[in-house]
């Protein structure tokens, strides 16, 4: 992985993919 890979992955998209996450979970549960 390069190091201007991995700073394209802005904390942004890592916020977003933690909310889909919770999103799943939150879907999943009843």
């Amino acid at each position: 992985m390069n190091s201007v890979s991995s700073s394209h992955f802005s904390p942004e998209q890592l916020m977003s993919r933690q909310h889909y996450k919770c999103i799943f979970k939150a879907s999943v549960l009843p």
